[in-house]
């Protein structure tokens, strides 16, 4: 018997000994094919879950480590504060601004806002350089990027703009 005529062989063999016989074969078929499906819906959903809180734990830990140990803030920045968003999550703003009695104050104010995956102190260079023309500029993380708190422990995300 090749192959073909053995697996024949067994659907033949697994559908006469089903204890239901009110079902024809191609019902058999469909609903163990259903069951299959949910089964493997099912384990899907179920490790994608476990798979979504072992990183939430994972960042959430990060998280608490990074208020633990109050990271410092290496970028040159005059002040940093800390607000509050709509969902009451805190967000870490730096704040370059020229040296007070300087020629002429200051000219104007300039916000810059990261991308993705970015966070605003990428911008301490870029800052310093407006600040010697006389320029303030004032930068946050934002939510979940940075310093910045985060939705449900997930880094990067937003809920709603």
């Amino acid at each position: 018997m090749d192959s073909m005529q053995l697996l024949q062989h067994r659907n033949t063999t697994f559908f006469r000994t089903m204890s239901l016989p009110s079902l024809s074969r191609q019902a058999a078929t469909a609903t163990a094919a259903a069951i299959a499906a949910s089964a493997l819906v099912i384990g899907s959903a179920w490790a994608t879950w476990a798979d979504n809180a072992r990183v939430c734990k994972h960042r959430r830990d990060m998280d608490n480590a990074r208020a633990k140990y109050k990271l410092k803030d290496t970028s040159g920045a005059n002040t940093t504060a800390v607000i509050c968003n709509a969902q009451g999550l805190k967000l870490f703003v730096r704040h370059w601004h020229p040296k007070p009695g300087g020629k002429s104050g200051v000219r104007g104010v300039v916000v810059m806002v990261h991308g993705l995956t970015m966070h605003s102190g990428a911008f301490s260079r870029v800052a310093m350089q407006l600040v010697a023309q006389g320029l303030a500029v004032v930068s946050y993380d934002q939510q979940g990027h940075g310093l910045s708190d985060c939705f449900q422990g997930l880094r990067g995300y937003v809920r709603q703009f």
